[in-house]
């Protein structure tokens, strides 16, 4: 077997075809049957060598997330991956995001309307994946299943449906509550607006980010929960321009119930602070400072000083009404000059 340790920058190496697989896979269907026409689940079915685990959509320090390409029957078409919430698999000095033991992977799949009831159907593809313990080695398998075609609903696979039940229930859904992070060169704060939720209950929040480079996957995470919700605390990631956008992610909290503790997963899409808006009163105010200092330097330039004298001494040599007249003219030329310049802009 063909090994090389995992880390950071870890490479991967062709694997033995003699030894045995450190991965078996499944491909497993929610129901005995295939309907004629709808959408069904199917799950990839991961059973892990004890000590060795695979990989989440983001892998965190290193890895790769397992890939399945479709060879199917004419019409039926494959969802993607809904991923259920990792597992944090701490490596030497990196962090990997995975699953260990046993997962499943559960696909949506659609079939076709008009298919022939009793036509026996087969869904096949090619696994891929990447299975590491300090080391790391690619395996891949073909997968197929061979349903037939059900005349009504069909009927659910008594071993396999709980499973893929499980597996979607893992799968972690969007949170009603809105999220906003701030950055500094050092750390990202993100913050989850989950009301009423008292610290007492909370055991653990850890956020998961979608992709590479966000944060620094193997840094502790200070989570701390009050009035405003759930907020945590995590070095930067290697990703200059990671935090230029909103931050996808999942985050997970634990929470402590009477009777024990439960798990809720909750995809999180945090916003960035509004920074031009913040910025964009005092920039006015510098702004203004700016045209009023350079309205006095022009008005003390040589060429427009004597001018200003010369109308100075025409208001003068009106008299009574011819001087409030003239100066009211003068007055609205210019303010009418400088509406009209404030409008083009």
């Amino acid at each position: 077997m063909a090994i090389v340790t995992e880390g950071p920058a870890a490479a991967v190496a062709a694997p033995d075809p003699a030894s045995p697989p450190l991965v078996r896979v499944e491909l497993l269907s929610e129901g005995q049957t295939l309907p004629a026409g709808g959408t069904f689940w199917v799950g990839l079915r991961q059973t892990i060598t004890p000590g060795w685990h695979t990989y989440w959509i983001n892998p965190g320090d290193s890895g790769e997330p397992p890939r399945i390409e479709w060879a199917l029957p004419d019409g039926f078409v494959a969802g993607d991956i809904q991923w259920p919430h990792p597992e944090r698999i701490p490596v030497g000095p990196a962090m990997s995001y995975g699953y260990s033991n046993e997962i499943v992977l559960p696909i949506p799949m659609t079939a076709p309307a008009g298919l022939v009831p009793g036509t026996r159907m087969t869904l096949r593809g090619q696994a891929s994946w990447v299975v590491c313990e300090k080391t790391c080695v690619p395996e891949e398998a073909a997968v197929a299943l061979t349903l037939p075609v059900a005349a009504g609903p069909p009927a659910p696979d008594p071993r396999a449906a709980p499973l893929i039940a499980d597996a979607r229930r893992a799968v972690p859904t969007p949170s009603p509550w809105p999220a906003s992070f701030v950055a500094t060169p050092e750390r990202v704060t993100l913050t989850v607006a989950v009301p009423g939720l008292s610290a007492e209950r909370v055991a653990e929040a850890w956020f998961y980010p979608a992709r590479w480079g966000v944060i620094d996957h193997a840094a502790p995470q200070r989570a701390r929960t009050g009035g405003d919700g759930i907020t945590l605390e995590v070095a930067r990631g290697p990703l200059p321009d990671a935090v230029a956008e909103p931050i996808e992610g999942v985050l997970v909290v634990t929470e402590r119930l009477d009777g024990g503790l439960a798990r809720h997963a909750l995809t999180v899409r945090a916003e960035p602070p509004p920074v031009a808006a913040e910025r964009s009163t005092p920039a006015l105010l510098a702004a203004m400072a700016l045209a009023l200092a350079g309205g006095l330097v022009l008005n003390l330039m040589p060429c427009v000083l004597p001018l200003l004298s010369v109308k100075a001494l025409g208001l003068v040599q009106h008299a009574g009404g011819q001087l409030r007249g003239h100066g009211l003219a003068y007055t609205t030329g210019v303010l009418v000059s400088f509406a009209l310049v404030a409008g083009a802009l």
